[in-house]
């Protein structure tokens, strides 16, 4: 299986088998172009984020809350045959396998496996994406089948053991699709920034004077609004999952299936708006291969010029190291606060406090990332100083939630109004943190490289993340308090401020001007 790059972007000497075209060695990065200039592609990346929104909402809110719920109604008490308490202080067992575990522990443990999947997908996915004018294709692919797997949820209305499975396998799937296209998605964002008229995409440090600032700007810009659109579709989404409910008034206890219809819904609009984007968002072709290189073979040979960068690249690998660890410890926290904050409230859907502490963590963040867009230019203050703010203020809101483990403190996501103080500041502070790495990861990646070291992070994350909710999840069979599990979330956040602060920016920004070892 071969694949060969469009004559539209090559010349004659870049054709695969061209007079320059290595049989093996080192890839040749070639001439190609990158059509990203226009506000046309500007607005086909932005209709794209705005597309996986809606799906990308349920995936993380609703989705969990059905399979927490559902493992809540099929559940019993441990020792007894009595149902589970739908409110409060919560000790529910249900079947995994051979044996029965905290219904909480059935999500983390579902949540592990389904980061290991992924993990592999996602190698697979940054390991042939930088060689094949295919980028784009695979990207669609991915929100297409992203959407259309949600199309079946309405079905999945009676609460049994069957159902709990279907709605895992199901999670499980959609999860992993949403690493390959996420993967695919920030690869453009440096292409964005090397778009910019007067920067050098071959050496980033030696664009033309002011130049450098336009190129961050660019990737301030396409990274926020990435965000803020995506976060649009999932604000769109709940509002219909609220409409819906509303809408069909159903009776207590019943308000799954009204949430199950808004999850198909959005499905549909997700693949509807993603038409969209295919149209306005330019394609763009890949670096070359080495003749006689196998497809199946490019995955292990990008993951051995990523180990032998280490050396040439040191800045980016650090950052990704720091990235990685703050990475793990925000993406399960969000869950965990979620999971506490139903136990505090009750386990119905249909009481709207669920939906609006949902909407307001998007909102919030669409806050946050759009504040720090506009401050990153206007304010001057070293870089990393909002670094150190932003997660300062992630790593206080952890720490209050691991308060409350004493079951003589008063505080600590004990009480309601609680919740929503720490939902404001954290997902402020978090979506403005991921704008920023996403920038300052970018301006450290070499040409041609894109899907490859966009994909290191989330690879990284995966390879180890999964061991977490094994962690957590053994942790809740045995405490049935979530509050511990915040532990592991908060050690990780601790444990990445010192690569944070090891970090060069300015170092690397140079490195990036010198080629992955392999692909000179």
């Amino acid at each position: 299986m071969t694949v060969a790059e469009s004559p539209a972007h090559v010349g004659e000497d870049e054709m695969q088998g061209g007079r320059d075209n290595p049989e093996n060695g080192s890839v040749h990065l070639g001439g190609y172009h990158m059509p990203l200039g226009s506000s046309k592609a500007f607005w086909g990346w932005l209709t794209l984020n705005l597309s996986t929104g809606p799906t990308s909402a349920m995936l993380f809110t609703y989705l969990p809350a059905a399979i927490q719920t559902v493992a809540n109604t099929i559940g019993h008490v441990p020792g007894s045959d009595e149902p589970c308490a739908a409110m409060g202080v919560i000790t529910c067992v249900v079947p995994f396998g051979s044996r029965e575990v905290d219904y909480l522990t059935y999500f983390l443990y579902l949540s592990s496996i389904t980061r290991a999947v992924e993990a592999v997908a996602c190698i697979i996915t940054s390991g042939i994406a930088d060689y094949s004018r295919f980028r784009k294709p695979l990207m669609m692919s991915a929100i297409y089948s992203f959407g259309a797997l949600s199309l079946p949820l309405a079905a999945l209305t009676a609460p049994s053991l069957s159902t709990l499975h279907a709605l895992s396998a199901l999670y499980c799937v959609s999860t992993v699709v949403m690493g390959v296209f996420m993967i695919i998605q920030a690869s453009y964002i440096p292409i964005f920034m090397a778009s910019v008229r007067g920067t050098l995409s071959d050496n980033p440090a030696q664009a033309e004077p002011g130049r450098g600032g336009a190129s961050w700007a660019k990737g301030a810009k396409v990274s926020t609004w990435g965000i803020v659109m995506s976060n649009i579709g999932m604000v769109a989404s709940v509002l219909v999952g609220v409409i819906i409910a509303h809408a069909q008034r159903p009776p207590p206890g019943a308000s799954l299936n009204s949430y199950l219809l808004a999850m198909t819904v959005s499905g549909a609009v997700t693949i509807s708006i993603a038409v969209v984007g295919h149209f306005l968002l330019p394609g763009i072709p890949g670096i070359r291969r080495p003749r006689n290189e196998s497809v199946i073979s490019l995955p292990f040979r990008s993951c051995w010029g990523l180990v032998r960068s280490v050396s040439s690249h040191p800045e980016a690998f650090k950052f990704c190291a720091g990235w990685v660890l703050w990475d793990a410890a925000w993406f399960n926290f969000i869950p965990l606060l979620s999971s506490l904050f139903l136990e505090t409230t009750g386990l119905d859907l249909a009481a709207g406090a669920f939906s609006i502490f949902t909407l307001l963590g998007i909102v919030a963040g669409c806050v946050g990332c759009l504040a720090w867009m506009y401050a990153f230019p206007q304010v001057s203050t070293p870089i990393k100083t909002w670094l150190y703010t932003l997660l300062g203020v992630n790593i206080l809101c952890v720490f209050w939630g691991c308060v409350g483990i004493s079951a003589r403190s008063a505080i600590g996501l004990k009480w309601a109004a609680e919740f929503w103080v720490i939902q404001v500041l954290f997902m402020t502070t978090n979506s403005a943190l991921l704008s920023y790495n996403r920038v300052v990861y970018a301006s450290f990646i070499p040409k041609g490289s894109e899907a490859l070291l966009s994909g290191l992070i989330f690879i990284l994350d995966l390879v180890t993340g999964w061991i977490l909710p094994l962690i957590q999840g053994a942790i809740q069979d045995n405490t049935h308090n979530l509050r511990y599990s915040m532990l592991l979330s908060l050690g990780l956040m601790v444990a990445s401020i010192p690569f944070f602060v090891w970090v060069r920016v300015e170092k690397g920004t140079k490195e990036a001007g010198k080629p992955l070892a392999g692909f000179a």
